[in-house]
C-alpha cells in the first residue's frame, strides 16, 4: 500500500480544488490533489460557462491565479436587467462602479483547462487522477485519507472541494 505525507491534501479537482492546490503550492506547501476525473474535458463541461464577478477576479489577482485565466476570459462591461412584471429596466455599467468590467465570462472547459495547465507546471503539486476518498481519520495531529486504490495520504490540512455530494463532508459528519 502506497503512503504519502503532505502539508495540504485537496479532495476535488474542479476549479475550486485546483485553485486551492495551486495557491497552497505557491505558498511552498507540499500539496496532493485528488481528482475523481482523469483531467480530460467531460461532455458535461461542454456548453457550460462561468461568470467571474469583479470581487472574484480581485481575489484571483491577489492569489496570483488571474494570469492563468485572463487569456480565456471575456469582459462584460454592461448588463440590462428588466423586471418582467413591471417592464422597468435598469442598465448596470462597469464604469459607473469604477471598473473596467462587471464580470468576466469564460467557458467552463477553458477554466478547467487553464487551471490544469497551471497544475502541470507546479512541481509542489502531486495530482492523483481517477481517485476518490473513501475514508478520513484524525491521527496524532495528522489527517489520514484513504483513497479507493488503498493508498493513504497523511496531511496536516484537508480541503474538501469535492462538490455537493462531498466525501470529505460526509467523512467528518457535516
Amino acid at each position: 500500500m502506497h503512503s504519502a505525507r503532505c502539508d495540504v491534501l485537496v479532495i476535488g479537482g474542479g476549479p475550486a480544488g485546483a485553485s486551492c492546490a495551486l495557491v497552497a503550492a505557491r505558498l511552498g506547501l507540499s500539496t496532493v490533489l485528488v481528482d475523481a476525473r482523469d483531467g480530460s474535458t467531460d461532455a458535461a463541461d461542454e456548453g457550460r460557462a462561468v461568470a467571474l464577478l469583479a470581487g472574484t477576479r480581485d481575489r484571483l489577482i491577489d492569489l496570483g491565479l488571474w494570469e492563468l485565466l485572463a487569456p480565456a476570459a471575456q469582459p462584460l462591461e454592461r448588463v440590462r436587467v428588466q423586471n418582467a412584471a413591471t417592464g422597468h429596466e435598469h442598465l448596470y455599467r462597469a464604469h459607473d462602479l469604477g471598473r473596467t468590467a462587471l464580470f468576466h465570462g469564460m467557458a467552463y472547459a477553458a477554466l478547467r483547462h487553464r487551471l490544469a495547465a497551471g497544475l502541470a507546471d507546479e512541481s509542489e503539486v502531486e495530482h492523483r487522477r481517477k481517485r476518490r476518498l473513501v475514508a478520513l481519520q484524525l491521527e496524532a495531529g495528522w489527517r489520514r485519507a484513504t483513497l479507493d486504490d488503498g493508498s493513504e495520504i497523511h496531511a496536516r490540512l484537508v480541503i474538501g472541494a469535492d462538490g455537493r455530494r462531498s466525501a470529505v463532508r460526509e467523512a467528518v459528519g457535516l
